[in-house]
């Protein structure tokens, strides 16, 4: 799964459009199989007599725990796969609507290169000012996150920062 439709998967998610199937078969089998998705280690298996093992959404799947908490993927190892979050831009409930492409980015497309990198000085100033936040530390560490937003400027509970934060919030819950 390219890093853009990673993107555009959650913008959907975010919209609460539907994510299409993840299918999981539960059973007494025990086969040889990976105990990683994207570089990230899976938990241990239960040391009952049921195993878990992915039939269907391994891409999505990957793509989704990477985008949260980091890994690889594969033919873009030298890539962050972490997403972030432009609170300061709205989310268009239109199907077509293309705003994900400045919603949901990589470190990359935020970092300025200390100035130098001008279609990102805009970006990079959000990010400083927690305005562009990384999906982990929404789903991890949400009081802080949200704690900066009202200190940075953003204290009324109907701000559209704060708006957009408790919808991406929605997400995970």
């Amino acid at each position: 799964m390219g890093s853009r439709k990673g993107q555009e998967t959650w913008d959907s998610i975010c919209k609460f459009y539907p994510l299409g199937s993840i299918l999981v078969w539960r059973t007494e089998t025990r086969l040889q199989n990976d105990r990683e998705i994207g570089g990230l280690p899976l938990p241990a298996e239960p040391s009952g007599r049921e195993f878990h093992y992915l039939l269907d959404g391994q891409q999505r799947t990957t793509a989704l725990l990477t985008s949260i908490y980091g890994g690889r993927i594969k033919g873009q190892e030298a890539r962050d796969p972490h997403l972030y979050v432009d609170l300061t831009l709205t989310t268009a409930d239109e199907i077509e609507d293309e705003s994900w492409r400045s919603r949901f980015l990589f470190r990359d497309e935020i970092d300025d290169r200390g100035g130098t990198l001008l279609r990102n000085v805009g970006r990079q100033k959000h990010y400083e000012n927690g305005l562009i936040i990384k999906l982990e530390d929404i789903a991890q560490r949400y009081e802080s996150v949200e704690g900066r937003i009202a200190r940075e400027g953003h204290s009324d509970y109907d701000d559209p920062a704060r708006i957009q934060l408790r919808r991406v919030k929605q997400v995970f819950q």
